[in-house]
This record gives structure tokens, C-alpha cells and sequence, in this order.
């Protein structure tokens, strides 16, 4: 649903992003670990068309690189930047479920609507979002340095030195 390749962004001379790959399928949770300044805003932000970037971006088969935001969001991709807490005592799935129920008001277009979400968290708490996420991808300086189900990375030694405490 989501492919991610080869993606750059720089500012000026400044790389941000450095050939990120990612992808995450129909109804899957994927969570974005990485220290302050590795490229989490940024990879959001090319993911929505606010700054320019190199590489593939293609959701739900479109090329969305080249689209202007508002095409983007009307294709179904959104974010929702942290200390937005809109509906802070609702679930991320009542969020979803919410969203997707604007505009159908029907239960079956909901539900067909929420099987397609894909979820990319970028989340502080790194333990709380590999528990929930299906598997993850650890961004440094620019560039995914590890990738795995949600369980191998709770479970590197290096993951849960820099991200978790442990």
C-alpha cells in the first residue's frame, strides 16, 4: 500500500534522508524508531508533500512524489503530529474508526475503509509502540540502519540500549 524507495530530501546542502526504503501493507501497523534529528519528520513530511524529495513514493499504486498535499491527503494519506490530541481519551483504532466514518456513515464502508489503513507511528515511547506495532524500521543520521518484526526489535540488544532502557 505504502513503497517507500531510494528516498533523499535534503536542506540546502543538508542530507536529511539518505535512500530511506520502507513499505507497509493494507492494515498493518509500522512503528519509525530513531533519535532526535535522524529523519522521522522529515520522511513524514516528504511522505506528504512538504518537502521535496528524490526517490519512490507510491500509495496504493500512486506516484504521490509529484503531487501537491492536498491531491496527497485526498488520495488518503494524513498525519497527525504529535500534541494534536483532538480525541486524546479515544484508542488509535476509535481515532481510525472515527476518520474512516466521516463522509460514509454507512458500517460496511467503515469497515472495508479501516482493512486498508496502514499506520506508520513514530512514537517516544518505543516499547509502548513496538507492542503494538506488526514490525519496525530504525532510522540514524538519514538513513533505516534496521528493519524487523516488532518482537526482533524489542529484542536487539541495540534497540533496547538507545530506545528502550533496558
Amino acid at each position: 500500500m505504502l513503497e517507500v524507495a531510494g528516498l533523499r530530501v535534503r536542506y540546502r546542502t543538508v542530507p536529511a534522508l539518505d535512500g530511506v526504503d520502507l513499505t507497509i501493507g493494507p492494515g498493518e501497523c509500522v512503528t519509525l524508531l530513531g533519535a532526535n534529528g535522524a529523519g522521522k519528520t522529515t520522511l513524514f513530511r516528504a511522505l506528504s508533500g512538504l518537502v521535496p524529495a528524490e526517490g519512490t513514493i507510491r500509495f496504493d499504486g500512486h506516484d504521490v512524489r509529484t503531487l501537491r498535499p492536498p491531491a496527497i491527503v485526498a488520495l488518503g494519506i494524513a498525519q497527525c503530529p504529535e500534541g494534536r490530541k483532538l480525541f486524546a481519551d479515544l484508542s488509535v483504532e476509535k481515532n481510525l474508526r472515527l476518520g474512516a466514518y466521516v463522509g460514509r456513515r454507512d458500517r460496511r464502508g467503515t469497515e472495508a475503509a479501516l482493512a486498508r489503513v496502514c499506520v506508520l507511528l513514530a512514537e517516544q515511547n518505543a516499547y509502548a509502540a513496538l507492542s503494538i506495532a506488526e514490525r519496525g524500521y530504525v532510522l540514524a543520521n538519514g538513513r533505516v540502519v534496521l528493519a524487523g518484526s516488532a518482537s526482533a526489535l524489542q529484542a536487539n540488544e541495540l534497540v533496547k540500549k538507545a530506545f528502550i532502557g533496558a
